[in-house]
């Protein structure tokens, strides 16, 4: 077991996640990955550090992106099947805690 809680829940979330995933739920995690927060990327990346640390891949940073301006750039073709669905599972449930907290302020 990882020592990040939240890695580990996802992981055991997408348990079942053994078939590669299908080109709309690539697309549906790029296109949920553009509503986080700078809090959803720093959670995504630790997501993605700790399930390369696990498959004894400790380059930093993981899967060969591309540096921006901005940070990061990683190809989706490059990140192994799991962590998509890792990846896609905690953007989705990120995303709804973002909208629900907004609508708190907003009532």
């Amino acid at each position: 077991m990882n020592s990040f809680p939240l890695y580990n829940v996802m992981y055991s979330e997408t348990e079942s996640s053994t078939e590669p995933m299908s080109s709309a739920d690539k697309d549906l995690l790029c296109e949920t990955m553009k509503k986080l927060d700078m809090e959803g990327f720093e959670l995504c990346y630790g997501l993605m550090k700790c399930f390369a640390h696990e498959q004894n891949d400790d380059s930093s940073p993981p899967y060969n992106p591309k540096k921006n301006k901005t940070g990061y750039k990683f190809d989706i073709e490059d990140i192994p099947d799991r962590l998509l669905a890792i990846l896609l599972r905690f953007s989705l449930k990120h995303v709804e805690k973002l909208k629900e907290e907004s609508m708190r302020f907003v009532a």
